[in-house]
């Protein structure tokens, strides 16, 4: 890979690369993004992590019940 100007290394670049192709594919919720990112860098994504995150990018969005303030 070609030198990062933000001084990533090239298993840094990897793992945003394979994040936001999981988030744009709907695979992974966008809110996992930095916890995936360390995980991919760092190895500590489990298979349970995995399925969990996918569980919930294709569950519908529970809807917030009104409060009663």
């Amino acid at each position: 890979m070609p030198d990062d100007p933000n001084g990533d290394s090239p298993n840094t670049q990897l793992a945003k690369t394979i994040v936001e192709k999981l988030i744009d594919e709907g695979l992974i919720p966008e809110n996992k993004k930095s916890e995936l990112e360390a995980g991919l860098t760092g190895s500590g994504v489990s298979q349970d992590d995995w399925n969990l995150w996918a569980d919930l990018s294709s569950s519908p969005p529970q809807e917030e019940e009104p409060s009663d303030v």
